[in-house]
């Protein structure tokens, strides 16, 4: 077995921790799943084809783009969860991968020796998925402002104010 030397010059053990036949079936359907999303995103317009009138189109992309901000949303929250739930797994057992996570493949433990370092990386993701978020929410109400304004002046003028 191979062995470290710590920081302080301690020699420790190299350990690893051994794949694992379900998490590596795991690792490959969610990695299917994640290309067939991707492929069925691309090709999404030529799958549903926006058509009708140029304001029915509009509202067709009203929604799909209000679809999109809550799935996104919905990813990130998700995301954000299983990142604490690990960041906690990984203090509370002072290594990565946490005791008794199973692995799609041969990996290294690496021991955990400042805590802390986790927490900020964890609330440094967390603030940039938080930023997305909000990134994501502030274009799609300008988007929605500018459909709006679209539809109001594509509507057919109103006979209001004028005089026969």
């Amino acid at each position: 077995m191979f062995e470290h030397r710590h920081e302080r010059g301690e020699r420790h053990p190299i350990r690893f921790v051994e794949s694992s036949p379900r998490a590596r079936r795991w690792f490959w359907f969610v990695v299917l799943i994640w290309i067939s999303l991707v492929v069925f995103l691309v090709e999404f317009d030529t799958l549903f084809p926006v058509s009708g009138t140029v304001q029915d189109q509009i509202a067709t992309l009203v929604n799909r783009s209000r679809f999109a901000l809550l799935s996104r949303i919905a990813f990130y929250v998700t995301f954000s969860i299983i990142i604490l739930i690990l960041a906690m797994k990984v203090v509370r057992t002072g290594q990565w991968p946490p005791a008794g996570m199973q692995v799609p493949f041969r990996t290294r433990v690496q021991e955990i020796h400042r805590p802390i370092k986790v927490w900020i990386y964890t609330i440094s993701i967390l603030i940039l998925l938080s930023i997305s978020v909000g990134l994501s929410i502030y274009t799609w109400q300008l988007r929605n402002q500018f459909f709006e304004e679209n539809i109001r002046l594509l509507a057919p003028p109103t006979s209001k104010g004028v005089h026969n």
